[in-house]
């Protein structure tokens, strides 16, 4: 512990993990799920908003994101700002019983309200020509018509001004306060209609019948000059306000559901999704086009432009395509790591951890290992340009750790990864699970038998089981007690099932094991994990179930656990700290030995193929759809050195302060550097962790949720490397 003293203020930083507050994408990102909703108000400022309803925001042209904190999650978000300080997010789903919703903000997202329009349909459109008229496209339910709500007062107050019956809305825009144009779709297939109205939504006229596709999206620049494309590929344009419109395919390739955008009379981009996954650009006003194929894999989803020049692509998997020269060249700014291959990894701690696994390139299997040093911030490439496929690893600390490959050899390494060395001890054994004490003791499993290594790998003793039921985990419960489980179905249809199990204990470090084998129906054993040397955990596949011991096996009780299916993965870090993964796509944690547990919300639902965990703050999981994802932060160590600064060199801000039971928090960060939002109340004691992350320089804004601390005054102290700031808050009940 170490004291710091800013002013007449004396805080105690303590140098340990505090539990992080959610779970955040670590590759891709900033997200790894569908773009929804994209705003640009110039080159530089951007908001944009993924499938799980978080709203990112970028000065500087979408190369970094920040993630701003809503009172709500807005699902399937659309995002329209008509200047760098006001701005809306609208959505929600198609499911009975939800309601839309409507946020606004007036300082560019950092806080944000929620505004009550009573709309009982989700919100598929929206539009705004400044800070007081606006109108949402309430899309209909199964059973319900579409409508189109209005505001005269920046959406203080919301009026319900047209509803459909026996035809539905597809895409509304308005030029001035009075004249907007909607495209609606009747009974007859393969037909639109253009509406047209001059009292800002109330009564609507039809203009002109197009007989073509689907019109997924309609664009006006001002009274007269519009645009509106079909799913067919087949681009309308009038010149006369709607009243006639010309026909153009700018490419008879490309189809399906497309968002349109013009920046000007000149400049204009069509995105086609679907397999076709093609961005149209024009400077010709239309006259011209040229075509930009994007990846495979990249669903291209909603579009918007800062000026003439800079476009933006959202797209599947949080892709995001960028073009700053009106679309003659195109990057993606979303950043990933390519984990395509991985099997498993390893962390030591909340800063060191490895991924495993093999990736195919050019048709041939390669090894891949990567290694991050500063808790997922940046990654090293390791990989060793061979043929392996590595399935198993392990490391005792940030240097030494091991690799076993899908031929049998066994890598070690003494100094993170950076050299290896390979081993033959484990040639021609098809091991299952690999687990190290300490650089010189390990033990492995591979069918019936069990291995055991003095030297660090180099040479290993088997102890086979002459029952033909195989080992399938094993594990260290201390230096001298090893557990390792398994089992064998072996009933037939129509018998009842029933399972043959094995459990093996050594108590002097793997000289010697006490088995038991057993039939029973009601238990299959996977996997096992020990905490210490009296508590330790099998995981029983039959009754998704998990078995513990707190008496060093001598007996074994069923923990409840809230799990409807079988969980995956169980990793014990403490005596206390159990995390798990059910269902493939859930991870569960218990803080209390296993006693209680809790679920964590999950950003998606892709199927988890690993996880990762080091103590009750900090996990990891990786997913099949190449995601990884981080619970908690960094833990820094605080330096003795440390410049006090002003609030003011960081621009360090609360509001509202007093507060009930949350508060924004915001600042700037005028170098990119790691730093840490501490809470403490006043007598110095740490309470909360806020942040503790690699920041990037420029704006940063977090949510202070204060719902379990007890009314009073707080410190936050926010600490990076050029100083350090103080500010007060007061909770309020």
């Amino acid at each position: 512990m170490r004291h710091i003293v800013w002013g007449l203020l004396s805080l105690m930083l303590i140098c340990s993990g505090v539990s992080g507050q959610t779970w955040e994408w670590r590759t891709p990102r900033p997200t790894g799920m569908q773009i929804w909703g994209i705003s640009a108000v110039t080159a530089d400022t951007l908001w944009m908003g993924d499938q799980a309803g978080i709203v990112h925001r970028s000065y500087n042209g979408g190369r970094n994101w920040e993630r701003l904190f809503a009172p709500v999650r807005v699902p399937r978000p659309l995002i329209f700002f008509v200047d760098s300080e006001y701005g809306w997010v609208v959505g929600g789903v198609a499911n009975a019983g939800q309601m839309g919703l409507i946020l606004h903000t007036e300082n560019g997202g950092t806080t944000w309200v929620q505004q009550a329009a009573n709309v009982s349909h989700f919100i598929n459109d929206v539009d705004f020509i400044d800070r007081n008229y606006g109108w949402v496209l309430a899309r209909a339910r199964a059973n319900g018509p579409d409508m189109i709500l209005g505001t005269v007062d920046g959406g203080d107050t919301w009026d319900t001004l047209s509803v459909f019956t026996g035809a539905w809305i597809s895409g509304i825009d308005f030029v001035s306060p009075d004249l907007g144009w909607a495209l609606a779709h009747g009974s007859i297939g393969d037909t639109c209609q253009v509406l047209v109205t001059f009292n800002g939504g109330i009564s609507w006229y039809n203009q002109y019948f197009f007989r073509d596709t689907y019109f997924s999206d309609v664009c006006f620049l001002d009274e007269d000059n519009g645009w509106a494309v079909s799913s067919s590929g087949t681009l309308h344009q009038t010149t006369d306000g709607g009243h006639n419109w010309t026909t153009q395919r700018p490419d008879t390739t490309a189809f399906g559901y497309a968002k349109l955008t013009f920046a000007d009379a000149r400049h204009g981009w069509i995105a086609f999704g679907g397999n076709h996954r093609k961005i149209l650009s024009t400077d010709d006003g239309g006259e011209s086009w040229s075509t930009y194929q994007a990846n495979s894999g990249i669903g291209l989803n909603m579009m918007d432009s800062g000026d003439s020049s800079h476009v933006w692509v959202g797209g599947s998997y949080g892709h995001i395509l960028h073009s700053e020269n009106s679309g003659g060249n195109w990057e993606n700014l979303s950043q990933r790591l390519d984990l395509g291959g991985i099997v498993d990894g390893v962390f030591v701690d909340s800063l060191r951890g490895w991924l495993f696994g093999s990736r195919t390139v050019d048709g041939v299997q390669r090894d891949v290992i990567w290694r991050t040093s500063d808790g997922t911030q940046t990654w090293d490439d390791l990989s060793r340009g061979t043929n392996d496929r590595y399935n198993l690893g392990d490391f005792v600390s940030r240097d030494t750790g091991w690799l076993l490959a899908n031929t049998g050899t066994l890598l070690r390494t003494y100094n993170g990864g950076e050299n290896w060395e390979a081993t033959n001890g484990l040639a021609g054994w098809n091991v299952s699970a690999l687990d190290f004490w300490d650089s010189s003791h390990g033990v492995a499993v591979a069918g019936q038998t069990i291995l055991t290594t003095t030297d660090g790998g180099n040479t290993w003793s088997d102890f086979s089981l002459l029952d033909s039921v195989g080992f399938s985990d094993i594990d260290f419960a201390d230096a001298d007690n090893i557990w390792a489980v398994g089992f064998r179905h072996i009933s037939d249809w129509p018998e009842p099932e029933n399972y043959l199990n094995v459990r093996a204990h050594s108590s002097d470090g793997g000289q010697n094991w006490d088995i038991e084998v057993f039939e029973d129906a009601t238990l299959a054993f996977t996997e096992v994990e020990f905490a210490s040397q009296q508590l330790g955990f099998i995981v029983n596949a039959v009754n998704n179930s998990v078995l513990r011991t707190e008496d060093e096996g001598d007996n074994w009780e069923v923990v409840a656990v809230p799990v409807s299916n079988e969980v995956k993965k169980l990793i014990a870090t403490s005596v206390d700290n159990i995390w798990a993964v059910w269902n493939f796509n859930e991870i569960i944690q218990s803080r209390d030995g296993g006693d209680t547990w809790q679920r964590h919300p999950v950003i998606n639902t892709d199927w988890i193929r690993t996880m990762m965990a080091t103590d009750s703050s900090h996990c990891w999981a990786v997913t099949i759809y190449n995601s990884l994802f981080r619970y908690g932060s960094s833990v820094l160590g605080v330096d003795d050195k440390l410049t006090p600064v002003s609030p003011n060199d960081f621009n360090f801000s609360v509001w509202p302060n007093p507060f009930n039971p949350t508060t924004n928090v915001a600042f700037d960060i005028r170098e990119s550097g790691r730093g840490t939002i501490r809470v403490y109340d006043v007598t110095g004691r740490l309470v909360e962790v806020l942040a503790d992350d690699y920041f990037l320089a420029g704006r940063h804004s977090l949510l202070f949720n204060a719902q379990r601390l007890a009314s009073g005054s707080y410190f936050l102290g926010l600490s990076m490397p050029s100083g350090h700031s103080v500010t007060r808050v007061v909770l309020v009940r």
